[in-house]
């Protein structure tokens, strides 16, 4: 190696510490780019904001102006949602959170309420479609607004193809405890007087949580999941716990379950009760016990990631 060589390969060396340190520079300003790219061609949160304000304009005092989703020109009257920053979605439940700017102009720079937006976001949380935190500054034009949200459950959420197992136990176990909850509770007493015990008037078991069926739909997939729960009870006759069963049941349709998908169609496919054969002379005791095998099927919808 002559000394060209050496002072040349320096020279390479040091030339390539550079290009690295610049190109570590250039990754936050691309990562910064790409998220507004990201929330620019896709602003679900502006959307999902703007979708309830204009389902119901009088909530939030905005009746008869039109809902602009990021728009730079702001100088006529208006609601404009905007979104600067990409949504954050999380992967296993489809559930989204992130942040949006609200600017309400009004006719030649009236004062606006912000409490009316205000409350009309806070109607958002009382519906239990997403956690919302804002505050509100008067502004120029009129009134502006910063809001954060967090738990937004999406009409079609986006989920992995593949339906992770806790999300299908997670959505049974919640199933039975919504039908055994409605059972109340009993209080048992032993022979000492002292002594008592407050539990469950509906006792359960979970058996089985499966998807029978998927299958696309567009851009959605549509899924099948069954559940298959045992009740029981010496409080509740079978008619009662059935009543208990169909209720819960049909209070899922419309319900976002996290990894599962938007319900569409919940039905209770079979249930099968056996009575306690009674004792000699007990044979009208309403104290025998009473259980019931019961199958449920749920259609959801999602789409799928990727």
């Amino acid at each position: 190696m002559t000394a060209l060589d050496l002072v040349t390969a320096e020279a390479e060396i040091t030339r390539l510490g550079y290009l690295i340190t610049a190109a570590k520079s250039a990754i936050k300003p691309a990562e910064n780019a790409l998220d507004s790219a990201q929330a620019i061609d896709s602003p679900t949160l502006a959307r999902f904001i703007a979708d309830r304000i204009e389902a119901d304009p009088f909530a939030f005092g905005t009746y008869g102006m039109r809902v602009v989703i990021n728009s730079d020109d702001r100088s006529e009257t208006g609601v404009y949602v905007n979104q600067a920053h990409a949504t954050k979605v999380d992967p296993g439940t489809g559930i989204m959170s992130g942040r949006v700017g609200i600017t309400v102009v009004t006719p030649n720079g009236k004062p606006a309420d912000g409490g009316a937006m205000l409350a009309g976001l806070a109607g958002i949380e009382v519906s239990g479609a997403a956690l919302v935190s804002a505050n509100a500054s008067p502004s120029a034009q009129g009134v502006t607004l910063d809001v954060h949200l967090s738990n937004v459950k999406p009409g079609v959420p986006t989920l992995p193809a593949e339906v992770d197992g806790n999300a299908l136990r997670n959505f049974a176990l919640d199933l039975v405890h919504d039908i055994t909850g409605r059972g109340g509770k009993v209080t048992h007493h032993k022979d000492n007087p002292l002594y008592e015990m407050t539990v469950v008037a509906i006792g359960s078991a979970l058996n089985d949580a499966t998807v029978t069926k998927q299958e696309p739909d567009g851009d959605q997939e549509r899924r099948t999941v069954r559940v298959v729960f045992d009740l029981s009870s010496r409080k509740h006759r079978a008619s009662e716990i059935s009543e208990y069963t169909r209720t819960s049941v049909a209070e899922l349709v419309g319900e976002l379950v996290a990894g599962i998908g938007r319900i569409t169609d919940a039905r209770v496919v079979s249930e099968k009760a056996t009575i306690e054969k009674p004792e000699p002379g007990k044979e009208f005791s309403n104290a025998r016990k009473v259980d019931v095998r019961v199958t449920v099927e749920v259609d959801a919808v999602a789409r799928v990631a990727g």
